[in-house]
Parts: C-alpha cells; structure tokens; sequence
C-alpha cells in the first residue's frame, strides 16, 4: 500500500529539502573568502590562513612578515595595524611582496562599510600604482639566461623585457630575482653604474628611477 506522506515527500523539488546552512555558508566563503601569508616568498616558509577582519597581524606574530600570499575573495591589506597606512584591496595570490607591506587586513566588505579615513586609498589588482601590494611579478616572463648545471647567468635581468632594480639592496634583489626565475639564490649580483628610469622595483612592482640589477649569477 502507498503510504500517503510518501508521495508528497517525493513530490517535493529537490532544492525545498536542501540544508539552508549549507547554501548560506557557500555563500560566505565565496563573498569573503580567507587569506593566506607566507614567510617567505613564492609560498615557503611559515605561514598564517586569515578568515575574518584582523587589525593587528602582531597578535599572530606576523605583522610585516608576509613576502607572498594566496587571496580568495577580495581583502583589504594595509602596510600599518588597526587598518591605516598605504591600504589596497587584492583578489588575487601573489609569489613576491616586500616584507613590510601587511600589518592589518579584512575582507573588503568590512572596509566598504565603515566612515572613509585612514588608510583608505585603493588599487585595482595588480596595478602596483598604489605603495601597497606590487603587481603580480609572477606572470611576467624572466628574460633569458645562460644556463649551466647548476646556475644561470643574466648579464641584464628583465621581466617581460623591462629592466629590473633591486629592493632594499642588491642581493635583497638578486635573490627575489633567482626566486623569479625558479632558482634558489643569487650567489651574484651586480648593478649598472647609472641610474635608469622605469625599471621594475622588484620590492614593490612599481617602476622607478633607480640603478638596474646586472651580472646576477642564480645557482639551484
């Protein structure tokens, strides 16, 4: 005999006895995402998964630590704690960025809903027009190296053509540039003895005036 309470169950749509707490929590994770901070760039190295809004990246002993990351959704990241600084919102991973670019960060709706202050200038992604996040170094080609077995030599080092400079100091560059390239280090490096406008700041993204990396030996 056919139960009467079976055939309504079966009548019913699939999505009316689909869990509401499944469907809203989906939802949240695509809007808000989670960010993950490496110690070292290209993704090595100690790391931290952010979730929520975190003002101080101290109380995870990673203020100004990160030298890459890995975004889902859209975060807003500031170079100073409580959300002030040079703030920019990013949605996409990035292999490279200066030690001293994150201090505090929270998704981006939370910052689209509080007063405009501090800390509130923004860049698209990628632009690296802003002193915040650089642009995605990783998906420009490094220009080409006489390779050996176990190191590689670029007489003028380039990213999609363009000369690059150094950050804090040359090796500081060189390293981020071997790195780029897939080696480990620069055992290496040298700079141009003039300066150069618009080459590529291998600290920030930007381009900038400044002395070009030459000579730089990567080794494996």
């Amino acid at each position: 005999m056919r139960h009467p309470w079976l055939a309504v169950l079966t009548a019913l749509p699939i999505a009316t006895i689909s869990s509401p707490a499944l469907a809203q929590s989906g939802t949240s994770t695509t809007t808000r995402g989670q960010v993950t901070l490496y110690e070292l760039p290209a993704y090595f190295g100690r790391s931290v998964t952010i979730t929520s809004a975190t003002p101080d990246l101290a109380t995870q002993n990673f203020a100004r630590r990160a030298q890459s990351v890995k975004v889902q959704g859209e975060w807003q990241v500031c170079t100073d704690a409580q959300y002030a600084g040079n703030c920019t919102t990013i949605s996409s991973s990035q292999t490279y960025i200066a030690r001293s670019t994150i201090a505090s960060l929270r998704p981006a709706s939370d910052a689209a809903a509080t007063t405009p202050g501090s800390g509130s200038a923004t860049t698209a992604p990628g632009s690296g027009a802003a002193t915040g996040l650089p642009a995605n170094l990783a998906d420009m080609d490094v220009g080409d190296g006489v390779e050996g077995q176990d190191v590689a030599f670029f007489a003028r080092p380039t990213l999609d053509g363009t000369q690059v400079a150094g950050t804090s100091t040359p090796q500081t560059g060189g390293d981020a540039y071997c790195r780029l390239a897939g080696f480990t280090s620069a055992a290496h490096v040298g700079r141009a003895r003039t300066q150069t406008a618009n080459i590529i700041d291998l600290g920030t993204g930007n381009r900038v005036r400044g002395y070009a990396l030459r000579d730089l030996l990567c080794k494996r």
